[in-house]
């Protein structure tokens, strides 16, 4: 009688420093006749990723790309600020892509000026892209379509980026922020 055993596991590792998608295939084969006998077989693929879709985002930028917060003294908090994320793409509009947006930062602070008592405050600034909330570190909002098509017919996508302010009950502070969003189209 002859016992056929065959395992097959697929690891996908992405090395970001030369942009490759590296396939790995683990085969063990195990065969039982009179005695075991324990083959191992290990393949390895290597498929570059400019290849692997063929589409690209070509831009990607948040408007306006700087803005000065003003400070609601009655509410004790900053207003609400609404910017605009637009991601342009050279996938035809006959396609259907998908894409991620992630939050890699998040940084809010204010520090007292000079001659203020008040204390250093930090991480006050809540963000939401189109109703979803942000928080950071790495956290992703996945977008199942891409909205509009230009004049050469190739896909982009303008959503809404809302930050929003905690109360800061405190007088005499210097405030700044930062924020890093990373986009990738989703396969």
């Amino acid at each position: 009688m002859v016992e056929v055993e065959l395992l097959l596991h697929l690891i996908i590792i992405i090395n970001e420093q030369n942009m490759k998608f590296t396939l790995l295939a683990l085969i063990l084969s195990c065969w039982s006749v009179q005695s075991s006998e324990l083959i191992t077989f290990n393949p390895s693929t290597s498929i570059e990723m400019v290849n692997f879709s063929g589409y690209k985002i070509t831009d990607f930028y948040i408007t306006p790309d700087n803005r000065i917060l003003t400070f609601d003294q009655d509410n004790s908090k900053f207003n609400d600020e609404r910017f605009d994320v637009v991601v342009k793409t050279d996938i035809p509009k006959t396609k259907a892509f998908m894409y991620q947006v992630t939050l890699v930062k998040n940084i809010s602070t204010c520090k007292p000026m000079s001659g203020s008592s008040a204390q250093k405050i930090e991480n006050f600034m809540t963000l939401q892209l189109d109703g979803n909330a942000f928080t950071a570190p790495l956290n992703s909002v996945d977008v199942d379509s891409f909205q509009y098509s230009d004049n050469d017919n190739f896909l982009w996508d303008k959503r809404v980026l809302i930050m929003s302010s905690d109360t800061i009950d405190k007088r005499g502070l210097n405030c700044s922020g930062e924020v890093t969003l990373v986009i990738g189209l989703s396969l």
